[in-house]
């Protein structure tokens, strides 16, 4: 058995070593997403000046973790934030609320537990999909 599929033998007191790793890994060959015939899969513009924007965005809240509101109210400001454009996009009203989730996988999955407990508060006990 390859022991390095089971264990991470990385001294990240070398940060050398550790980017020559994940610029190997970043070499792997890669199906073309620029190309047009990858959909989904990647949400970001071509090298432009926008890069700059997310290398400063990360660094500035790269570290948060939404899941703790208390911990990261700047986090929890600007989901309400983005929650109400959207509301307001779909002329909700002020009882429109919502949340925002990591990525697509989980935005479906999410989508379809609220319809389960939707289904659930009106007695729905076998929904169909």
């Amino acid at each position: 058995m390859n022991s390095s599929l089971i264990s991470i033998s990385i001294d990240f007191d070398n940060l050398d070593e550790l980017m020559h790793k994940l610029e190997r890994y970043h070499s792997f060959e890669k199906t073309d997403v620029k190309s047009g015939q990858v959909s989904g899969c990647v949400y970001k513009l071509p090298k432009s000046d926008m890069t700059a924007v997310y290398h400063q965005i990360f660094n500035l809240f790269g570290d948060s973790n939404p899941l703790h509101v208390d911990v990261f109210p700047d986090i929890r400001t600007m989901e309400a934030e983005v929650v109400r454009c959207v509301a307001t996009m779909f002329h909700g009203d002020e009882n429109v609320c919502g949340t925002m989730t990591s990525g697509g996988t989980e935005s479906l999955l999410m989508a379809c537990k609220t319809y389960r407990d939707f289904a659930l508060s009106k007695g729905i006990t076998k929904p169909e999909m």
